[in-house]
């Protein structure tokens, strides 16, 4: 398997939703909240990406001071 890291800051919203409600993260996340989780990505000062054959397997947002 062969796992593609980048830095994506265009992360589409739909994509982190789909990833986060595979995981365990939709239930501590507003997934229901379309414009709150763009908010979330626009307001990330880095978003890394993991994809296996062009599927989104993980994101890593960050924000800092």
């Amino acid at each position: 398997m062969n796992v593609i890291y980048v830095r994506e800051p265009g992360l589409s919203a739909k994509e982190f939703i789909d990833v986060l409600q595979r995981s365990t993260l939709a239930e501590r996340r507003p997934v229901d909240d379309l414009e709150r989780i763009k908010a979330m990505l626009a307001n990330a000062d880095l978003v890394l990406t993991a994809r296996v054959d062009g599927r989104l397997v993980g994101v890593s947002r960050a924000i800092s001071d």
